[in-house]
């Protein structure tokens, strides 16, 4: 002990405190120092199952055949996404052809009595209401009425009173006008016409 204490002078002091303990605290120490170390142990096995099934994941990840599967599968998909891709952009370029073919169609077939009666509107409602035109339903004839904001309304369903007054008289007006013309090219006299409140 005199060798040890001199090439160790802490172990000096620590034969002091060991020699002023009890039995009865070794024991307590050495319950303690028993089960820190059980904790420890369960830890560490803990640890190597959890680093067991990482290696095993990785091994499996690693193997050829899976990786062939996850890069088929993968280059599957991509081909799936591609093919999405093509027909949607078929499927809009036909519908913005359409489109334009239909409005075409529409503008060429344009009733003039209509267009008058449109910019008669637009100068009544100061361009709240800026066209007039018709429609097919079912083979029925509907009047549409063009708002400032580009959106079509059935004239028969989403205009107030007061707009639809407005329609009327537009309507109205550019008939008397087209009667009008009519007569004067035919060389006749103008078209009378009476207007009241």
């Amino acid at each position: 002990v005199a060798l040890l204490a001199e090439d160790h002078p802490d172990v000096t002091a620590l034969l002091a405190s060991l020699g002023a303990r009890d039995d009865a605290d070794v024991d307590v120490e050495a319950e303690e120092r028993a089960a820190a170390l059980e904790e420890v142990q369960r830890a560490a096995a803990l640890a190597q199952q959890e680093l067991g099934s990482a290696r095993a994941e990785l091994h499996r990840l690693e193997g050829a055949s899976d990786a062939n599967v996850l890069a088929a599968r993968a280059a599957e998909a991509l081909a799936r996404l591609a093919e999405s891709a093509e027909r949607y952009v078929v499927v809009d370029l036909q519908r913005r052809l359409l489109r334009e073919q239909l409005e075409g169609f529409a503008t060429r077939r344009a009733n003039p009595l209509l267009e008058e009666a449109g910019a008669l509107l637009a100068e009544l409602t100061d361009g709240r209401w800026t066209g007039v035109g018709a429609t097919d339903d079912g083979g029925a004839r509907r009047l549409l009425v063009r708002r400032g904001d580009g959106a079509d309304v059935p004239a028969d369903e989403g205009l107030s009173e007061g707009t639809a007054d407005q329609v009327f008289l537009a309507l109205r007006l550019a008939a008397v006008a087209h009667q009008h013309r009519a007569r004067r090219a035919a060389g006749g006299p103008g078209l009378p016409v009476v207007l009241d409140d």
